[in-house]
């Protein structure tokens, strides 16, 4: 899985608490910090995708994202939710 951060490393590595379908465990996985006017991008496995995570304003609407990308891409916006 690709990722990618435009201005500064906001990775990490360690330990968190994930729900799982069988309840609650602690797993290894990678950790995004993000400070201010930061972005990372998600290129999915097929590289159909890419997902951005961002408080940049550069990157706020789908809109300022997508003048950065070539013409012909079509956009899915899907929101995220808990």
């Amino acid at each position: 899985m690709p990722l990618w951060s435009l201005k500064r490393d906001v990775f990490s590595f360690g330990e968190r608490e994930v729900k799982t379908f069988f309840g609650i465990k602690k797993n290894h996985t990678t950790i995004v910090t993000l400070l201010e006017s930061d972005c990372v991008f998600w290129v999915g496995f097929d590289g159909d995708t890419i997902v951005a995570i961002t408080n940049d304003r550069q990157f706020s609407t789908i809109e300022n994202i997508s003048d950065k990308l070539p013409h012909k891409t079509d956009f899915i916006i899907t929101e995220y939710a808990d």
